[in-house]
């Protein structure tokens, strides 16, 4: 699971995703996979970044 958020996005505040994304990040704790959770904060409105998404999808998605 990755959330991506603008620092600067109008319509998500980004304090309160984090503090949402805090929550759900603490059920991959108890699953033992933390690793497999991140947010990537950008400096940004509310638009796709994807530079951290992209990094985390390759990451994740790639053949063994």
């Amino acid at each position: 699971m990755f959330i991506e958020e603008g620092s600067r996005d109008t319509v998500v505040y980004h304090p309160m995703a984090k503090a949402e994304f805090d929550i759900l990040h603490s059920f991959y704790e108890r699953l033992k996979i933390p690793e497999r959770c991140e947010f990537g904060l950008f400096e940004g409105e509310h638009v796709v970044y994807g530079d951290h998404a992209f990094e985390f999808l390759a990451r994740w998605l790639k053949p063994r």
